[in-house]
């Protein structure tokens, strides 16, 4: 049969996915185990300033830290989303 004419797309590399389920564990994990640095950097800038919050501000202040906190997981998971769905680790055709 011929691979143009079938509804069976190729499957997703397993690194895509063990990528995504880092990232959503711990984010920034995934990234730093999959060498995918430009999602890498800016999670760790957004937890560096998250914890300088926690430490330095008065209370009312350190809410704004957990709101940064929450966009920390997010940028890391939609961005190993954005990757599982690029899936840069299979063959090029």
């Amino acid at each position: 049969m011929d691979e143009k004419n079938s509804s069976v797309t190729k499957p997703k590399s397993s690194q895509a996915l063990y990528h995504m389920i880092f990232n959503a564990l711990l984010p920034g994990l995934g990234s730093l185990v999959y060498t995918r640095f430009l999602l890498f950097i800016p999670v760790v800038i957004l937890f560096g300033i998250a914890v300088f919050m926690l430490i330095t501000m008065n209370d009312w202040a350190k809410l704004y830290a957990f709101i940064i906190l929450i966009v920390w997981w997010l940028v890391s998971f939609l961005g190993s989303v954005y990757y599982y769905m690029k899936d840069p680790w299979s063959d090029k055709e």
